[in-house]
């Protein structure tokens, strides 16, 4: 499974479809304060799991519920995750556009905790599926590229951020592919446009209407001879 999104890694490395939240139910008591509250911590932790599997990076998250892996930062305590995050990543890896598009929404979001950091919106010329706009988030906001600027595949559009501009998150990279439906809900506040639904009601609908899984336009699986 070679990445197409991240160009510095080589096609032999290997990734792992982690779920966090499964993770967290089995690591961390719900008598106890959540520890992923700290940043530091949630780096410590997912490195843990890439030993554990492995691997040299984790991935996953499509419509997982994270209500347990995220609890205490969401008043409502549901947390339905509307991308993928790929993990175990070093601040400053360049990330790059799958496909040519345009860029529609950058946002530096300047949250020290539980925010986007720099995030990219881009409206490609060839959708995936029903999904016509690529986000990325929590890339490095001095590495932004600028609204209206056409990108062709395979070109950079950010650096990925660390835990002091990234929104205060362990060092990942989030993607989400958004269908055009999604986008006009937001037409007139892109910023609100979040990377979670934060209720069973929103969770149905996003499933249905608003995200398509980015993962086959991120990755390429080859089959065995």
């Amino acid at each position: 499974m070679q990445c197409l999104i991240l160009p510095d890694l080589p096609p032999s490395v290997v990734w792992k479809d982690v779920s966090l939240d499964d993770e967290a139910k089995t690591a961390f008591p719900p008598d106890k304060p959540n520890p992923l509250a700290d940043t530091t911590f949630q780096e410590k932790w997912l490195e843990e799991l890439r030993g554990r599997y492995k691997c040299d990076h984790t991935v996953g998250g499509y419509l997982e519920d994270r209500s347990y892996l995220w609890r205490g930062f969401e008043e409502s305590g549901y947390m339905i995750h509307l991308g993928i995050d790929l993990n175990n990543l070093p601040a400053g890896s360049p990330v790059a556009i799958p496909r040519k598009g345009k860029v529609v929404h950058v946002f530096h979001c300047t949250k020290k905790w539980n925010g986007w950091g720099g995030r990219v919106i881009v409206q490609l010329d060839q959708p995936h599926g029903t999904g016509t706009h690529l986000l990325y988030g929590h890339l490095d906001p001095g590495t932004l590229p600028k609204i209206g600027q056409t990108l062709e595949a395979g070109e950079i559009v950010g650096k990925l951020g660390n835990g002091t501009n990234n929104g205060g998150w362990f060092e990942h990279l989030h993607v989400q592919l958004n269908t055009s439906e999604f986008m006009r809900k937001y037409a007139y506040n892109l910023e609100a446009l979040d990377g979670y639904a934060l209720s069973p009601q929103e969770a149905a609908i996003a499933s249905a209407d608003w995200v398509v899984d980015p993962t086959e336009l991120v990755f390429e699986t080859k089959e065995a001879a």
